[in-house]
């Protein structure tokens, strides 16, 4: 065998070493985090005392499960009965909410996996950041043009230094404030390692034929609705600048690039559409448009993430969707990389600098287009507003499908955090590379970052801790009712009025005792058929139509005396009715 193929068997076993082991160090750190209460599947009521958006993914999955197969895939018979809607608009997790759908059947009542995503979104951001780092890191310590086959032997050229900084840098991904942020808040934006999978796909691109890439770009797409289509546009902005830096150095290849984006948008909207995506007449672009951007101070704005640094204030609360903190390790090593920054582009000259660095130049122009789509239309540093720019309706209308647009700066986060730190290695493997022990203090310095930025997230996680480490208990308000609601008579839970209101618990409260409800909390707007669905009920108790499978459910500032005739009224809450079929009034 010779020299060239025993590294690569060498480089192919490190990264597999790296990849288990990054894998490992992933799991302990959810385990730490989150403890294993969460990964018992019949676990449910730790659910009901967090985010409503957690309960709607739950619940979603809930009816989705028990609702009949259809085409297509997705599809939802039970929350807004009688329009059906994809559980794409539930968050519920596509791939997980398809798999566990086929086995329906052997499933107890209770059943989350939530938790299990959580879990392995964990072991995935520990494995892929193992090898990303290290990819990163050999690409830019030791080969030349970033081609395998040339390389350098210079101090940094060993077995140990490269992927021992890999495993301590994984924890900033792993531990990184985005992940914590939205981890069992908007679960499925929790799998941050998607964003970090095309960072590799994209530093690695080289190594891959040209039948592979489009098979890759195609995955890619899949992979993202599967999980969130979110995901679509941010990954898609990374898979990009791939494309024009491969055009960028061969103009020949233009069209083989075309064809990438083209498999990964085709395999995208094929997995939008075999989910039901595109069915019905779900509202395309979600409503406030513009008010879940990203305010300008969030890359140091920990809001409440950090142990050290003080929130600051935003602009309009929504802009909590924006949340890109970098952390403290992260600020301090993106204040050194300026400075060599600074340095390099003052003695080359700028146009020279970035000239001579084509990957830097395209990457800052394609996140300048995700930075103006977060942080537009309404412009804010702190509670000061700037400007407001006024989108043309047909563009406000296609922005609006990600509704969030504050979102897109996580693509920044990644690209801030991963280049602050590869130039603070390469600033500082300079200056220590020749020295004795001088990879040791280069690892010692990594080790410090990395530990600075995991004690400034000591608070949230702390607070996590808290919670997920103790027993909660959940009870329905329904149970508190003094009626027979889950009677098999009944078969249909209906509101009279048009707001989530206690959508979501009667919505669970519905499937234990396998109801429909006639609205429901989607990602997205379906108020037309809703509004006409409530305005035939309403129609029908006015004309002194009363069915007696039904329980409709009214706020008590709608109830008048005599008002819907034939109907007994009972309490559910504070501020809600439930009524059925029967004489008298019993409110």
């Amino acid at each position: 065998m010779s020299e060239t193929a025993l590294n690569n068997a060498s480089m192919k076993k490190t990264r597999r070493l790296l990849f288990l082991f990054g894998g490992l160090l992933g799991a302990v750190c959810f385990l730490w985090i989150y403890g294993v209460r969460v990964l018992d599947p019949t676990y449910d009521d730790w659910i009901f005392h967090r985010e409503p958006d957690l309960i709607q993914h739950y619940v979603g999955f809930c009816h989705y499960r028990t609702s009949a197969w259809q085409f297509p895939v997705g599809l939802i018979d039970s929350l807004s009965y009688p329009t059906k809607v994809s559980m794409i608009y539930t968050d519920s997790i596509p791939i997980f909410a398809l798999v566990f759908k086929l086995f329906d059947s052997v499933l107890p009542l209770h059943f989350q996996y939530f938790g299990l995503f959580g879990f392995i979104s964990f072991i995935l951001m520990g494995s892929i950041s193992a090898i990303f780092w290290e990819r990163l890191l050999t690409i830019s310590l030791i080969e030349k043009n970033f081609t395998p086959e040339s390389t350098d032997e210079n101090s940094f050229l060993d077995k140990h230094f490269i992927p021992v900084i890999s495993i301590i840098l994984s924890v900033i991904f792993i531990l990184g404030f985005l992940v914590l942020d939205r981890m069992f808040y908007h679960t499925a934006l929790g799998a941050q390692w998607i964003i970090v999978l095309s960072l590799y796909i994209w530093i690695s691109r080289h190594s891959y034929s040209k039948k592979k890439t489009i098979v890759i770009y195609a995955l890619m797409g899949l992979l993202c609705v599967l999980v969130h289509t979110y995901f679509i546009a941010m990954v898609g902005s990374i898979l990009l600048i791939a494309s024009v830096e491969a055009c960028f150095r061969n103009k020949k290849d233009i069209k083989h690039e075309i064809l990438n984006i083209f498999s990964y948008c085709a395999a995208g909207l094929l997995a939008l559409y075999i989910f039901g995506g595109f069915y019905g007449q779900v509202k395309s672009s979600g409503h406030s448009f513009g008010r879940f951007s990203a305010n300008l101070n969030t890359f140091f704005n920990p809001l409440y993430g950090s142990a050290v640094l003080k929130p600051l204030p935003m602009y309009i609360d929504d802009q909590y969707e924006g949340y890109a903190y970098l952390g403290l390790g992260v600020i301090i090593a993106l204040v050194v990389t300026l400075v060599f920054l600074f340095r390099a582009v003052k003695k080359e000259g700028f146009r020279s600098f970035f000239k001579a660095h084509k990957r830097m130049s395209i990457t800052c122009a394609v996140l300048m287009v995700d930075f103006l789509l977060a942080v537009l239309p309404t412009v804010a540093f702190g509670e000061k507003k700037i400007l407001v720019f006024e989108y043309p309706q047909t563009l406000a209308n296609l922005f609006g499908i990600f509704r969030s647009n504050g979102r897109f700066i996580w693509v920044l986060w990644y690209v801030f955090v991963l280049g602050a730190i590869l130039f603070l290695i390469r600033g500082t493997a300079g200056i220590f590379g020749k020295k004795k022990n001088g990879k040791k203090m280069v690892i010692l310095l990594v080790f410090l970052l990395s530990l600075t930025q995991v004690l400034d997230a000591f608070k949230v996680v702390i607070s996590k801790q808290e919670y997920f480490k103790s027993i909660q208990e959940y009870e329905s308000p329904w149970e508190q009712v003094q009626c027979d609601v889950k009677s098999s008579q009944y078969d249909e839970y209906v509101f009279l009025f048009n707001d989530v209101e206690m959508s979501l618990e009667t919505a669970y409260y519905a499937y234990l005792h396998g109801k429909k409800v006639n609205n429901f909390y989607y990602a997205r707007n379906i108020s037309d058929q809703v509004n006409a669905n409530i305005a035939m009920w309403k129609q029908e108790l006015s004309e002194g139509i009363v069915r007696d499978n039904v329980v409709y459910i009214l706020r008590k500032t709608d109830y008048k005396e005599g008002l819907y005739e034939g109907l007994v009224w009972y309490d559910l809450d504070e501020t809600h009715l439930i009524g059925v079929k029967g004489n008298g009034v019993s409110v």
